[in-house]
């Protein structure tokens, strides 16, 4: 998954960060899903393209091309369950940008809920389901992100911790939890850089809104 981490945040890297910064919340983490789910396809690829039978690549790709509906249905016919997950996940992506909240709400929780699903993509798939969903409290989302950043096997730990801080300085207002959660990040030196200047970039932003 370490290629994968240097994707979503090379591609997070291109983007205006005072932008990001003046939404937070919501806005971030809509960004956050449709970057990971964007690459997600591209990464899998790469990974399993040697063993993936050539009709079932050219199913995937074909698909990424059509609507979410039409995404979800054919990533059905799809037999490797690296290449199902990458798809549905290209699908929440889509439903991510377009606004669709209801959509991509389904679409996750469906992905979260598959026996069949790969595990390290329904890992992601989580992480976002968490994130994106308007029913929880920001409480109950912490409690469920607790899980995940305790568990030093799964392979989204630290954006969880990034995802607490998000919800602890702009949910609660509780900036010294959040910056807890940065330090995780910032401390880790076998974390990519550009991961770890975000955090350093959020810890310096807390720090002045705490003093204010």
């Amino acid at each position: 998954m370490s290629d994968l981490f240097i994707e979503v945040d090379e591609a997070m890297k291109q983007e205006k960060l005072q932008k990001l910064w003046n939404d937070y919340g919501s806005a971030l983490i809509t960004f956050i899903a449709a970057l990971i789910i964007g690459t997600a396809g591209n990464a899998g690829y790469k990974a399993w393209q040697k063993e993936t039978n050539i009709t079932q690549t050219n199913l995937y790709f074909e698909a990424t091309e059509q609507t979410s509906a039409e995404i979800i249905e054919k990533s059905q016919t799809l037999k490797n369950p690296f290449l199902k997950t990458a798809l549905q996940l290209h699908a929440a992506g889509k439903a991510a940008q377009n606004n669709e909240t209801e959509k991509l709400s389904e679409i996750l929780s469906t992905i979260t809920q598959d026996d069949q699903a790969d595990p390290t993509l329904q890992k992601i798939a989580q992480l976002i389901n968490i994130s994106n969903t308007t029913s929880l409290s920001a409480d109950e989302k912490l409690n469920q992100l607790k899980t995940i950043y305790n568990d030093p096997a799964h392979p989204w730990q630290y954006y969880a911790h990034l995802e607490a801080a998000l919800i602890n300085a702009n949910a609660v207002q509780n900036y010294t939890a959040a910056r807890q959660h940065l330090k995780q990040i910032t401390d880790n030196q076998t974390l990519p850089d550009t991961l770890r200047k975000k955090a350093q970039s959020l810890d310096i932003l807390y720090t002045l809104k705490s003093k204010k």
